[in-house]
């Protein structure tokens, strides 16, 4: 009997971390691209791309996404701040407990961004003015 319910359990898949483009791209379409998007980059940041300001410090800026940490990662600490003025997004209500859940085990998973579609920072930090 003990060995059928450690045989169930080996076939039981673990949780796999989330999926960049299935999992974490729609929650930032839906509430980062209005603002951090091809259109519009408050704070010179874009996230529809992959750039170097994601994971590197840029020009004195320190990188958005420390891949395995949380806590180091400003992206993450934005979106779950209690303060009102640092809470990203900022013109929306917060992520639900669901999408946050899914953002911390993503970047806890390694923060896997495809550079498929990759800017460089040039193209980032350009600005018609």
């Amino acid at each position: 009997m003990i060995a059928a319910g450690l045989f169930a359990l080996a076939q039981e898949p673990l949780s796999a971390a989330p999926d960049f483009e299935r999992d974490v791209r729609p929650i930032l379409a839906a509430h980062c691209y209005s603002c951090h998007g091809e259109q519009r980059q408050r704070g010179a940041l874009r996230l529809d791309l992959h750039s170097p300001r994601l994971f590197e410090s840029v020009r004195g800026r320190e990188p958005v996404l420390v891949a395995g940490d949380v806590e180091q990662s400003p992206l993450y600490q934005r979106v779950v701040s209690t303060d009102a003025e640092e809470r990203m997004p900022l013109e929306q209500a917060p992520l639900s407990a669901a999408q946050v859940d899914l953002l911390q085990r993503w970047i806890e998973a390694g923060a896997a961004w495809p550079t498929s579609a990759t800017a460089d920072a040039a193209t980032l930090t350009t600005h018609w003015a």
